[in-house]
């Protein structure tokens, strides 16, 4: 680090683009991965390198170099980071898909990796207009790579089906891209049906998983127009075990221990307050009730929070 010290004093506001201040800096991250000064300082000097030599030679061993050591780091920021400054110089995503893919075979859910396939999407993709007004290497020349990626989300699912980064990740590939890239030609109600069948396929797989859930609801409330939750109520019930919710409130055991999926009763809850928005039904008010006295039962861990919902209904 005196040495680092050093290189700094000597060229106050610069780099030293030389051989020995690039391995001083490759020590220095192997020592402490997370010191972003080091990455800072190490991407100048490969810049200023690469464009001495005329050529981007030094960038792609750089990357090389990344392979191995992402591998190790996987959960440090500034590496990924420093990788995204690499390849948007070099304007050439076609190593970085089969990348991620080997990070994630190691840890499926890491944030750092999915956030940046989706930047390389995004990115070489063509997701961004404003990405394209800044002429980088290569935006937006890649379309292509967006064509496997809801197949490498169904074999993420298959390894494990409660991965909710994949589940994220087809939204972003799906409503994402049409929403702000345009570059697909979406119908929304056709598309969004057989997301939902798709929802409900996984969610048959693990009633309990959360993830599966979360999709299928944002798939009704967060897209415009907004699909009412009463229109799939008699889907989510086939996951409930009783439907008489009053019976089943007065007895227990029906909900408790996993019998019955939380979410499932969660949703016809939001369902049969919808409804009563809607259409000031009160027969609904009974049905309510006995619902929430039913999560209370299935998802005890919430219980304090059901309470809360009892006492904010209109």
């Amino acid at each position: 680090m005196d040495l680092f010290r050093a290189l700094k004093q000597m060229y106050p506001g610069h780099v030293e683009a030389s051989d020995r201040a690039l391995q001083l800096t490759a020590h220095l991250v192997c020592l402490n991965p997370a010191n972003y000064s080091i990455w800072q300082y190490r991407a100048e000097v490969l810049l200023q390198l690469s464009e001495a030599d005329g050529n981007h030679d030094r960038l792609r061993r750089e990357l090389d170099f990344l392979d191995e050591f992402a591998k190790h780091n996987m959960k440090n920021y500034q590496i990924w980071q420093h990788r995204r400054i690499i390849v948007s110089v070099l304007g050439d995503p076609s190593r970085e898909l089969d990348f991620t893919r080997a990070n994630l075979s190691l840890d499926a859910k890491n944030y750092h990796t999915w956030a940046y396939r989706q930047w390389v999407l995004a990115h070489f993709g063509g997701l961004h207009e404003h990405e394209e007004k800044l002429r980088a290497p290569g935006a937006g020349a890649f379309p292509q790579l967006w064509d496997g990626e809801l197949a490498f989300v169904d074999e993420m699912l298959k390894e494990d089906i409660r991965n909710n980064s994949a589940y994220n990740h087809r939204w972003f590939c799906i409503f994402g891209r049409s929403a702000e890239g345009r570059r697909i030609n979406l119908s929304l109600q056709a598309t969004r049906d057989a997301e939902i069948a798709y929802a409900l396929e996984k969610i048959a797989m693990a009633p309990n998983n959360a993830s599966p859930w979360n999709y299928l609801r944002g798939l009704c409330t967060a897209l415009e127009p907004r699909k009412p939750m009463g229109d799939i109520v008699s889907e989510v019930a086939t996951f409930v075990s009783d439907r008489d919710h009053v019976r089943s409130a007065e007895h227990p055991e029906t909900d408790e221990a996993g019998r019955t999926p939380p979410h499932a009763l969660e949703w016809l809850l939001d369902s049969a307050i919808e409804q009563y928005q809607a259409t000031q039904d009160e027969s609904l008010r009974k049905e309510v009730h006995a619902i929430l006295a039913r999560l209370r039962h299935a998802d005890p861990a919430r219980t304090k929070y059901w309470n809360f919902r009892a006492l904010t209904l209109p």
